[in-house]
């Protein structure tokens, strides 16, 4: 009888230790919470620990959420995330997910966290770990999320691919520029030192024209006169109208998921 009950017991326990989809973990001192729900099954058992162990960092500011989805909808990843948080957290939340069925990755947070963890802030973080999960090294992927994450909540700056990118090119224009300036100066300073010759030369040939110009009679004829006439030129009125040119665009970034009650966010993701 023994041996039974202790069989049943091993049973009940395994599905709370091996390949457990949900885990949670409470921040004593602050009171808040890191949930893990892991639908697509993408981290192995042994990555759960470390996974939660760095999500604990961002429960001193926010609760912190990891939900990875597995099933086949594909309506809008920000939809699907938003639902989730409204199930698992009363507001006060940023929660990193990857979508398989759309293949998206997002860091979403509630409407008080985003002045903190912006939709800029989101496009950086997924823009920076997305070859992660492209190579299905999701541990990799997730453990580097929520490390940046942490980063934006203490304050500090997170900069992607595409910042260094940027740097350069300014590089690369301002030695541009440089070496421009140095060359206009260097023919700049040549000119100057064969001006003196042109001036000379120019003002000799001036003073020959002088010359010519003094040396001419003027004759006056006393007894010749002379009518003046008169020109009047009409001017034309000539009206041009402006064209107008109207052209309306629209850009969003970012999403607000709609649904009624409970709270609402928004954030930046990534494809991969």
């Amino acid at each position: 009888m023994k041996r039974i009950i202790a069989f049943l017991l091993i049973l009940l326990l395994i599905p709370c230790t091996v390949g457990a989809e949900v885990l949670r973990r409470t921040n004593e001192e602050s009171g808040y919470i890191a949930v893990i729900e892991d639908g697509a099954s993408l981290l192995k058992d042994g990555d759960y620990d470390d996974v939660l162990n760095t999500m604990m960092g961002i429960t001193d500011y926010c609760n912190a959420g990891l939900y990875t989805y597995g099933g086949s909808s594909t309506e809008y990843v920000e939809n699907k995330v938003e639902a989730w948080a409204n199930k698992v957290f009363t507001g006060h939340c940023t929660i990193f997910i990857i979508d398989m069925a759309t293949r998206q990755l997002l860091v979403w947070s509630s409407d008080d966290m985003m002045k903190t963890m912006t939709r800029a802030k989101g496009y950086t973080i997924t823009d920076n770990v997305y070859t992660y999960a492209s190579d299905k090294d999701y541990k990799g992927c997730v453990l580097t999320a929520f490390n940046q994450m942490h980063r934006v909540l203490m304050g500090e700056n997170v900069t992607g691919p595409m910042r260094y990118i940027s740097n350069a090119l300014l590089a690369l224009i301002a030695a541009i520029l440089l070496a421009y300036l140095f060359i206009s100066a260097r023919m700049e300073q040549e000119v100057k030192v064969h001006m003196p010759d042109i001036i000379t030369a120019t003002a000799g040939a001036g003073a020959v024209i002088a010359a010519k110009t003094l040396s001419r009679k003027i004759v006056h004829n006393s007894s010749s006169g002379s009518g003046g006439g008169f020109r009047s030129g009409g001017g034309g009125f000539r009206s041009g109208g402006g064209g107008f040119h109207s052209g309306g665009g629209f850009g969003g970034g970012g999403f607000h998921g709609g649904g009624g009650g409970g709270f609402h966010g928004g954030g930046g993701g990534h494809g991969f």
